[in-house]
């Protein structure tokens, strides 16, 4: 429970770039959405995607999403 206020906390700050990438051109929501505890973490999966400035289609160096990571 302490991760998703933590989140949400940080979702929240208009100086945060959700959007950011690191240098694999990872964002957190690449990093969250692939972990194996998917249903742990849905309630932080969706204030991502609730968020009005995520792109879901953000790709990594490999020209993947999210999405497609998992899918594989």
């Amino acid at each position: 429970h302490g991760d998703y206020e933590i989140v949400k906390l940080l979702l929240n700050n208009p100086k945060i770039n959700i959007n950011l990438k690191n240098k694999d051109y990872m964002t957190a929501f690449m990093y969250i959405f692939m972990q194996n505890r998917y249903i742990y973490n849905i309630n932080i999966i969706k204030l991502f995607l609730n968020h009005h400035e995520f792109d879901i289609n953000k790709h990594d160096n490999q020209k993947q999403t999210a999405l497609m990571k998992v899918c594989m």
